[in-house]
């Protein structure tokens, strides 16, 4: 169990760091297919390594298929993306609002079961859940929604990041009996 912790851990931070890289692109980027494109490609990316840890895991964890869904689920979502570059630019903020409505209301489903990290995940699902609803709302101005689109991506980000810092430096609290 050890192991898969640590593993995890990784993957997050691997997931992590790919969205800050999407948001600090997508901030930048002008044109709307690029950041299609770059995010099609990370979906892509994350879906491989979720897909493959899964599978890798499959004899030592019963829980083995969520990971393999999630991945099978960011294959699909990029290799879709990446095909129809020209229609998924259309609805890009409908989408990303989208997503960023599920990743909040997941984290805040953690976030009532998770004791000690309650309030941080309680703070990221108010973050994400507002960003959702703003990127469903917003004109599809494209560099408007680049900026929010990164903007948020970044925040998940580092979001990202420090949940694989706490999962991988996650000690069990030893009971010694006097």
């Amino acid at each position: 169990m050890e192991s898969y912790r640590k593993t995890a851990a990784w993957a997050l931070a691997l997931r992590g760091i790919l969205f800050l890289a999407f948001g600090i692109l997508s901030i930048f980027n002008a044109s709307i297919e690029s950041a299609i494109s770059d995010l099609a490609w990370l979906f892509l990316i994350i879906g491989c390594i979720y897909f493959f840890l899964s599978i890798f895991y499959r004899k030592t964890l019963k829980a083995w298929w969520l990971g393999l869904i999630w991945g099978v689920v960011d294959l699909f979502i990029g290799g879709y993306m990446l095909l129809n570059v020209l229609e998924s630019s259309l609805i890009l903020s409908q989408l990303m609002g989208i997503f960023a409505l599920l990743m909040g209301i997941s984290i805040l489903v953690v976030g009532i079961f998770m004791q000690p990290y309650r309030i941080v995940l309680l703070i990221n699902s108010t973050v994400s859940i507002s960003f959702g609803i703003v990127l469903m709302r917003v004109n599809p101005n494209i560099i408007e929604s680049n900026f929010l689109i990164g903007l948020y991506s970044l925040l998940l980000g580092a979001f990202i990041l420090y949940v694989a810092y706490l999962i991988y430096s996650y000690k069990k609290s030893v009971r010694t009996e006097p």
